[in-house]
């Protein structure tokens, strides 16, 4: 923090709000609540004069357990960039309870968000890159698709009429309107 200029410094650059932000983590984790939160609001976090910073139209954490084990008590900072397109160009954790594959998971998770370009464009750019926050696994149960129960019948019934069934998609794939603003919604 010394060698950025200390906290006296006004205006700050993205290495000053990393710097702020990792000093605020160690306040943290060292049980001072009270400097952690002031270090924080020394990020320049919260003052952005236009546009807003709203949740991601693609926003999941990791599933609790997994091949991580992840547990509801394990915790992760990660750190990202918001392209221009609204996806994410980096991921990388920057601190998490439960060691290196709990970090990586939390990572990757962050990865897979995504914005509308139109309400990223409108976030000046000191806001979309090095964006950090805090996560946990999710303990929300799966919920089943309508098309889980069908499916298995649909197979069935088509493969009776003589139609061949494609095989089922693997891997996690966007939806293809995330990507796009022109296709986005607007509320």
């Amino acid at each position: 923090m010394k060698l950025l200029g200390g906290m006296e410094t006004a205006k700050i650059d993205p290495m000053d709000a990393a710097a702020r932000s990792d000093a605020a983590i160690a306040f943290l984790l060292g049980g001072n609540a009270d400097e952690a939160r002031r270090y924080m609001a020394y990020t320049g976090a919260g003052r952005m004069k236009k546009g807003s910073f709203d949740p991601a139209a693609e926003m999941r954490s990791p599933d609790c357990g997994g091949d991580a084990g992840l547990k509801p008590n394990d915790v992760a900072v990660v750190e990202f960039n918001i392209a221009d397109d609204g996806t994410i160009e980096r991921a990388r954790p920057i601190y998490a309870a439960g060691g290196g594959q709990v970090a990586l998971e939390f990572a990757r998770a962050v990865k897979g968000w995504s914005w509308p370009a139109a309400d990223v464009q409108a976030i000046p750019a000191f806001y979309r890159y090095n964006v950090r926050v805090e996560m946990r696994c999710s303990t929300a149960f799966e919920r089943p698709s309508i098309g889980d129960g069908l499916g298995g019948a649909l197979e069935q019934w088509l493969a009776d009429k003589g139609v061949a069934v494609p095989p089922a998609p693997t891997g996690r794939r966007r939806r293809p309107w995330v990507r796009s603003a022109r296709s986005w919604p607007r509320q």
